[in-house]
This record gives structure tokens, sequence and C-alpha cells, in this order.
């Protein structure tokens, strides 16, 4: 009996362990498919999807011909629960969405679902999704910080993305769309400057990283919109798409969490390699293990960029460049230099493999390929001691001026400054030796050469005297048929950092020089080099009291002209419509007077009035824009009362803006007087309602707030409009200056610079603080009436 028992148990024991084993081998969650589903994997054993080939980290090419990324990880999930197999079809996004509607291929990954592809395409559920950022080049040089600055700026957008495009109408900006052929040409548009911004999330950075572009863009803001990818597959065939409908839902979300964490996150691509060196693919370390050493054309003298000192070896900016681009490629890999006068040519008739700094133009040359620029200097001006300097460059014609021969600047200097009398030189220093001489009156070249002869050569006889807006962008320049060398130092100077590029300037910006010393002379130096520079300080001594008397003649002048301006352009855009607006309506008043007899024209003529008061406050912030900047004191100085200044200054404006609420707040039982011009103030008053009516919505209230707070008496004023950045706020007072914001609202930018004179006039005060968007408050506040002398 007890045997028996005890084989019972052993049965039993044995039962429940092969069920634990079984329950623990079954997926979590087990697909049940129909008879069709089955039968359909059975007759189509592998689907395939197509892709863009520049869709990393989403379907990769790897070098064995095997495919890889996030697309790759989730279709395995897929093969492991249903028994179908992928392939997968790389080419042009646009032909292979073709190739997808046409049948030729199964459908499509990394896809979005959209109604124009509903006629060829059934959608899956998602399995990516992220967050969108607007991307732009480093350091933001178009000030793109929100989606209202996005207007009139170049979106760059890959052509047959609908999802890309979609994004950036979404903005609801106006921009101009500059159309790429893949998403490695995406990210360089935005790089060189093709466009201005491009919308994509987390993925891009992977890109960006593995193109060695890391150190040129940046994400400005999020757009506050996210993207979905799904499979888009073919709808002639719906158990493909329940297939895969059930698999995904099936697929717990932590391994689609795990896979993306695994591409962007763990795994992400990263140009540098635990040795300190840059990552390089297959075919790049098999052109460099063919390619032991590779040929730099350098310029033969061309200081502080390249030149071969007398019995010396190799130096300058190039040499230092090339010494780190060989940390990054190894002891392998020689960079041996190639003296030339031209080295982009040496390039082209192959007598070098790259040239390290070359000048980009805006015409690249046929048959080269150019890394992204990773150093730029501007072009200066450089003339003799007694010529002012300049602000701006402004050529007169007149002057001659030398450039060096062969340099890209040439064309562009003729487009930017038609007429421009240019005679080329041999190099900059017989440039500014013609310059000392007299035979021109100012040489044009980028900053270090100038600096460097100029102290070397000319410290007491040139100097700079200019900035041109010209710049001088140096990449890496290699023939197109050397793809994986361009590839190779793309990486390279990607990885250059800032500190690295700063300290080789630094390095060639400040020249020592050692020179022996005739000991016989040195009593005769010392004396001499004292009356040099006695002669030298009177000497800069009136040439700075000349300089700066002259600065402020033409600094006079050209406000004088700034001003005749913007009141002259104020005045054609100010008055003509509302003197358009009274000359239509006594047209109609004349018309239905004659046509019908008497007749209610009452809206007509509030039209009249209200157009004629327009008129009359352009003429009082005119009239009281002379005053203020004459006076010296208030004109007159009495009590007034601010309640009473505001209740008459918003039936003013009320008519002026009649759709607009103003709402007033005052402390019944204090005296809210100060000392000053009741004229002047009401003006000030009028100026703040209405700027809080023009720049906000009519059904939001413009609050005017007065109150006390012991000798000072404030008076607030509070909209919730467009509202302005930091940087307008702090100049929101200049003088004809106008928010970056106000769009195609009216204004000359006097307004609030009359206010803040008028509020000065009163010994009081006036501050701003604003939220773009969320709207902005002026606070003025001015002495009680009893505090005032």
């Amino acid at each position: 009996m007890k045997v028996k028992v005890l084989i019972a148990m052993h049965v039993l024991l044995c039962v429940l362990f092969f069920s634990v084993c079984s329950w623990a081998a079954m997926p979590a969650h087990e697909l049940r498919l129909t008879p069709a589903e089955l039968s359909y994997i059975k007759e189509h054993p592998v689907v395939t999807l197509g892709t863009d080939e520049t869709f990393d980290p989403f379907v990769h090419k790897n070098e064995d011909g095997s495919y890889s990324g996030i697309d790759v990880d989730v279709t395995k999930l897929i093969t492991e629960m249903t028994g179908l197999k992928f392939s997968f079809d790389q080419g042009k996004w646009a032909e292979i969405i073709k190739k997808a509607e046409e049948r030729k291929i199964d459908g499509l990954t990394s896809s979005v679902p959209h109604p124009s592809r509903a006629k060829f395409f059934n959608f899956t559920p998602p399995y990516a999704k992220y967050s969108t950022v607007v991307l732009v080049r480093k350091d933001n040089p178009e000030r793109l910080h929100s989606l209202d600055d996005l207007d009139g700026k170049r979106a760059a957008v890959m052509r047959g993305n609908i999802n890309m495009l979609n994004g950036v109408k979404k903005t609801g900006a106006n921009v101009e769309i500059v159309w790429e052929p893949n998403a490695y040409e995406l990210i360089k548009s935005v790089a060189t400057g093709r466009s201005d911004f491009l919308i994509a999330g987390e993925p891009a950075f992977y890109l960006i990283a593995k193109l060695g572009l890391s150190g040129f863009l940046e994400s400005a803001f999020p757009t506050g919109g996210t993207t979905e990818f799904c499979f888009s597959l073919r709808n002639d065939q719906p158990e493909l798409v329940s297939i895969f409908n059930k698999a995904l839902k099936s697929i717990p979300q932590e391994k689609l969490v795990a896979i993306w964490n695994k591409w962007l996150r763990g795994s992400a691509w990263n140009p540098v390699g635990d040795d300190g060196r840059i990552k390089l693919t297959v075919p790049e370390q098999e052109f460099l293990s063919v390619n032991h050493s590779l040929g730099v054309s350098v310029w033969s003298d061309r200081p502080p960029f390249a030149f071969f000192p007398s019995g010396g070896k190799f130096r300058g900016m190039v040499a230092d460049f090339m010494h780190l681009a060989g940390e990054d490629l190894g002891s392998s890999v020689k960079l041996l230099p190639v003296r030339s006068s031209d080295p982009l040519e040496d390039l082209k008739q192959k007598k070098c493999d790259l040239v390290m700094m070359c000048e980009l133009s805006d015409r690249p040359e046929p048959g080269i390929a150019y890394t992204m620029p990773y150093i730029s200097f501007p072009y200066v001006i450089a003339a003799k001691m007694d010529k002012q300097f300049q602000d701006e460059f402004h050529p007169e014609d007149n002057q001659i001026f030398a450039v060096v021969k062969g340099t890209s600047a040439i064309s562009r200097l003729r487009a930017e400054y038609p007429g421009l009398n240019l005679r080329e030189t041999e190099s900059v220093h017989s440039g500014l030796r013609k310059v000392r001489d007299g035979e021109i009156y100012a040489l044009i070249s980028t900053f270090p050469a100038v600096t460097y002869e100029i102290q070397k050569n000319f410290l007491t006889e040139l100097k700079v005297i200019a900035q041109t807006p010209l710049k001088a962008q140096y990449a890496v320049a290699t023939r197109e048929s050397s793809a994986d060398l361009n590839r190779i130092f793309q990486k390279i100077v990607g990885n250059i950092g800032n500190s690295e590029k700063r300290q080789i300037i630094n390095k060639w910006m400040a020249i020592k020089y050692e020179k022996g010393v005739d000991y016989s002379l040195v009593w005769k130096i010392l004396f001499v080099s004292v009356l040099v520079v006695g002669l030298i300080l009177y000497r800069n001594r009136v040439l700075q009291c000349a300089k700066r008397k002259a600065e402020a003649e033409l600094e006079a002048e050209r406000e004088t002209v700034r001003a005749n301006l913007n009141f002259i352009d104020m005045i054609s855009n100010e008055y003509r419509s509302p003197l358009s607006v009274i000359s239509s309506n006594l047209d109609l008043i004349e018309e239905k007077t004659g046509r019908e007899g008497e007749k209610d024209v009452s809206k007509e003529l509030e039209r009249m009035r209200n157009s004629t008061q327009r008129l009359l406050n352009i003429f009082d912030k005119s009239l009281a824009k002379v005053r203020i900047e004459s006076a010296e004191q208030l004109p007159e100085n009495h009590s007034v009362d601010l309640v009473e200044i505001v209740r008459t200054v918003m039936k003013d404006v009320q008519s002026t803006h009649p759709d607009h609420i103003i709402e007033l707040e005052f402390p019944e039982d204090s005296p809210l007087t100060v000392s000053g011009d009741s004229e002047l103030l009401s003006l000030a008053v009028v100026n703040l309602l209405d700027n809080g009516c023009k720049y906000s919505e009519p059904d939001v209230p413009v609050v005017v707030s007065l109150f006390t707070s012991g000798q000072t008496v404030t008076l607030r004023v509070r909209d919730q409009g467009v509202g302005m950045h930091s940087d307008d706020q702090l100049r929101v007072f200049e003088k004809y200056y106008r928010s970056s914001n106000v769009g195609k609202k009216r204004g000359a930018g006097i307004g609030l610079y009359i206010v803040k004179k008028i509020i000065d006039l009163h010994a009081g005060r006036i501050r701003v603080s604003s939220i773009p968007g969320a709207g902005t408050t002026f606070t003025a506040e001015f002495p009680a009436a009893q505090s005032r002398q």
C-alpha cells in the first residue's frame, strides 16, 4: 500500500514539474492565427519590406550584406511569434514608395499612417514613438527659439517623407521648403546653411553623430509634436496586416522599449572608440590599409596657415590640424605635406590626396568633395595708421583694394560690392607693402593672415580698420572618387573640439620674436626708442581726439538721416490708410445723400472720426517727440489727478479700438495725484493703452491699475497679448526700435520712447516685464505730489 502511494506521489510530482516547465516555456501572449493567416504564411514565407538607404538606426545594411537596426529587431520578434520571415529592400525613399504602390514589394517599414497612402496600404499599430524638436546650426545663428520665429525661414524636408512635411505644416509658420533626397543630405542641409532648420527626433542625433556632425548642429526647442512609426502593408492581402497586428499587440511594451534604448541610448553611434581614435567602417579601414601615406597639398608660403621656414620643417595652422588628424588615424597612416602654389589644382591633377584647409567658395569645384567647414575667419580691411576705423565697410569709388590672387573672396566681394576696384596681388605681404607705399588704399584678406603680417613686418605702419560681412570657411577637400577618404576626414574634423581649435588659433595669433642684440648700440637704441615712443604717444593722442570728434559728427549725421528716413516712412505708411478712409467715406456720404436724400450715415461718420483721431494722435506723438527732446524741464508743473487723466484717455483709446475692453482699477480712498504736465502725462497713458490694445486680442481686457505705496504713485498697464522676448525688453524704450514679434502691426517705434522720456521728465521710472505669448506689463512709478519740491 505504501509503495503504491509513493508511486502515485512521484507520478503527481512529475506531472506538476513538466506542467510548470511547459507553462514557463509558453510565450507571454499566445497568438491564435486563423486558417487563412496560417495559409498566408505557408504561401508567403518571406515578406519584403522597403526602407530608405539612409534610415539609420531603423534599418542599416552591414558590411556582410545582413541588416540590423530597430525595425530589424522588431521583425525578429514577429518571426519568433508567427514564423513569418523578412527581407529588406533599400533605396531612395520616393522610389521605394513607388515600388510598394506597384506591389513589387510587400510594404514599408519606418512609415507613418497617412490618408494619402490608404489607397495602397493598411497600417499596423505604432511600434515606435518619439517627440520632435527643431534642429538648427550650432549656436543658432537665426535665433530660432519658438514656433513664432520660424516665419520666413527655410525648412529642410526629405522628399517623399509625409511625416516630416506634416511636422513643418503643423507649426503654422510660413516657411520655404528645401527638398532633400535622403536623411544624410537633410542633416547636411542644415549644417551647411542650405536650410535654416529641420524637425526631427532622437533618431536624427544618431545620424548626426554617425556623419561626424555633432559639433555643427544643436536642438533649438521642442515642437510639442510626436512621431509614430508603423508598418505600411499592401492592402490587397488583408491577412498580412492582421498577422502583423496580432504580433505587435502581443509584444510586451518593455521589449519595444528595450530595443529603442539599445539603439538610441545604450548602443548609440559614437564616432570615437575607447582608444580615443575615430571609429572606421570596414571599407574605410580597407582604404587606409592600402594607403599607408596620404599626400596633403599645402601652400608653400602663406603664414600663419602654412609655410616652410628657412631650413625648418613645415609649420602653421595646417600643420597643427594635420597633427590632430594623425592622432585620430594612428601611427600606421602618415600625412605628408606636399608644397604647392595652388593646392586645389594639385588635388584635381591627382598630385596629392587631400587639402587640409581648403577655403569654400560659392561655386564648389566639380569632381571635388568637401567635409563640413570646421573653422572660419572674417575678411578684414588693412590700411595705413592714419585711416579712421569703420564700424561697417563702405568702399568709395576712388579707393583701390588689393586682394590675394586666386582667393575665393574675389567673386564674393564683387557680388557684394558692385563697382569695387580690386587689384590682385601675389601674397598678403606684397599687398601690405603696396598699402604702406601708397600704391593702393587697403588690402582685403583674412584676419589671421593680415594680423600675422602686420605684427611681423608692419607693426607701426599699418592696422586693421574694418571688418567685412564676408567669412572664409575652411574644410577638408578630397576627390569625389575618394568617398571613403572624405568620410574618414569628416569624422576627424567633427571630432576636433572647440578648445583644440582655440589653442591653434591663439598660438598663431600671438607671435613671439627672438632677435639678436648689438650691445654696442644699446644706449643709442634706448635713446631713439624713448624719442620714438614719445612721438608715437603724442601722435596717437592727436589722432584719437580727431577720431572721436569725427566719429561724433558722423554719428550725429547718421542719426539725423535715420530719424528723417524713419519719420518719412512713418508718414507714408501711417497717414495713407486714415486719409483713404476719410476720402472713401466722404464719397459714400455724397452718393447716399444725393441718391436717397436724408439717410443715417452715422457709421461712416464714426469711421471718419476714428481715422481723424488717429491722424491727430500721430501728430501729437511727432510734436511731443520734438517737445520732450528739447525740454530740460516740464513745460507745466502742477498737481495732476492720474485717475481723471486715465478716465479721459480711456474714452479716446476706446473710440480708436472699439472692439477692445479696457478696465480701470484704483482705490477709492487714496489720493492719486502727482506733480507734472497733464498734457504730457495724457500722451504717455495714450501710448501705453494703445500698445496694449494693438498687440492683444479684442476679447481679452487691457487692465489699468493705479495705487500708492508710501510716497510713490504707481501706474500699471497689463495686457495678455503677444508679449516680448527678453532681448526685446532690453531695447523696447529705444527710439525707432520695434519688437521682433510684432508681425505686420503698424508703428514707427517712437511711442514707448516718448513714454520713457515723459516719465523721466516727471522724475519717475518705468520698467517692463513680459512673457512671449502671455502678455506684457508696463509699470510706471511717480513721486506723489506732496513729496515733490
